[in-house]
């Protein structure tokens, strides 16, 4: 996890929802996520992995917490979703960490492991669309089941964002109508990457949620949006005003976050797991034949 100490202005997800979920147990999606994306060299998964393990130790002496992400699909990737509540608090935090003895030189040494294990890195702020985003009330209670996460790119042609937003809302409201309680979270990406661009979130506590339902739904998409034309009106918008879309799964992991207590709590068995108990050494085989 690049994690050099610079200016607010200077450093640029996750999602899920995910590095430091800064201090205060969060009642929600947070309001501006910076996020860490690292693209992990083929082979070193599990040597990155034990580095991010030092990183979670090091963030621990300010009281950070963090979801750490390991990719499923796309490029071999390992995201950090890291909560602020506002620009002032990214700044706060930034100077908290500078501020703690010999924090900034563990880090550093850090920094300097986990860069031999990066193929490229790149850091992001992203802010909230609360307008844009669904059921965000239900985050904080599928938090801790959550063991996957999606994420959706959007690049949006400039000029053209409150088109995209407009196709999204409209198919908010039609996933309301079906009573779809899977929460997505959608944020603007402001800095790190070309604008406009969007991240969506999707926490999922299986993939088999992506499965095709066993049972059809009693009301389908297209009837929820307004039948076949409204679908295709909605279709060609959503195809004038958006440039590319990447989807892309990823694994939580929890040896690379440091989540707020009472999610661990609420799942001790998967965020904080007893460390397994050796094997017993093998009974003496009987002393001596």
């Amino acid at each position: 996890m690049k994690r050099r100490i610079v200016s607010a202005l200077a450093v640029c997800v996750s999602l899920a929802m995910i590095a430091p979920l800064v201090a205060q147990a969060p009642q929600g999606p947070p309001v501006l996520m910076r996020i860490y994306r690292e693209e992990v060299k083929q082979g070193k998964n599990a040597a990155h992995e034990k580095v991010e393990m030092g990183f979670v130790r090091a963030f621990g002496k300010v009281g950070a917490t963090y979801l750490g992400l390991d990719s499923i699909s796309g490029p071999n990737e390992a995201w950090f979703l890291e909560r602020h509540e506002s620009y002032a608090a990214l700044e706060k935090f930034i100077e908290a960490v500078d501020k703690t003895p010999g924090l900034a030189a563990e880090l550093a040494q850090l920094d300097s492991q986990d860069g031999d294990l990066r193929a490229a890195s790149r850091v992001i702020i992203a802010t909230q669309n609360r307008g844009a985003s669904y059921r965000v009330d239900l985050v904080p209670g599928r938090l801790p089941k959550a063991r996957y996460m999606q994420v959706q790119i959007v690049r949006v042609r400039p000029g053209r964002q409150a088109d995209y937003l407009a196709t999204v809302r409209a198919g908010n409201a039609a996933q309301e109508k079906m009573k779809n309680e899977q929460p997505r979270v959608i944020y603007n990406v402001t800095s790190g990457m070309p604008t406009p661009t969007y991240l969506i979130f999707t926490l999922r506590a299986s993939l088999a949620a992506l499965d095709p339902p066993a049972t059809p739904p009693a009301m389908t998409f297209p009837q929820a949006m307004g039948g076949d034309e409204a679908m295709a009106k909605n279709a060609r918008a959503l195809s004038e005003s958006v440039i590319s879309t990447e989807n892309l799964l990823f694994r939580i992991n929890p040896k690379m976050s440091r989540m707020p207590k009472e999610v661990v709590d609420a799942d001790k068995d998967f965020w904080a797991p007893k460390p397994k108990a050796a094997a017993p050494a093998a009974a003496a085989k009987k002393t001596a034949q």
